[in-house]
């Protein structure tokens, strides 16, 4: 639902739904929940302009799901960050992140 409010442009109501939704996974432990819940307030922080926070959450996320996925599974996720880089400046980090996204892309097509 997060991510529905995000693409819709209400980036506000995505940031509480993710909120909400990072609290349940962590109440119910389930931690695949907390990745995706994590990169959805990350993106809806970002876009909401609090892009420090959004980058946090991201890279959170970003640590949690690669404990549960195959890195093919994890693309959005670099992608994000990247994004999220660009905004906050860090165009080094940026690169360095698309560097591991294009290290990991071909796998996903095999």
């Amino acid at each position: 639902m997060s991510l529905n409010r995000l693409l819709r442009g209400d980036a506000l109501s995505a940031k509480q739904l993710a909120t909400d939704a990072l609290e349940i996974a962590r109440e119910i432990e389930f931690p695949m929940f907390e990745g995706a819940a994590l990169s959805n307030l990350g993106n809806a922080e970002r876009v909401a302009g609090n892009v420090d926070a959004g980058i946090r959450h991201l890279e959170e996320g970003l640590a949690l799901r690669k404990t549960l996925l195959a890195s093919t599974d994890l693309l959005d996720d670099y992608c994000d960050l990247a994004v999220g880089y660009l905004q906050a400046g860090r165009e080094a980090d940026a690169v360095t992140t698309v560097d591991t996204f294009l290290r990991i892309a071909p796998a996903s097509t095999a």
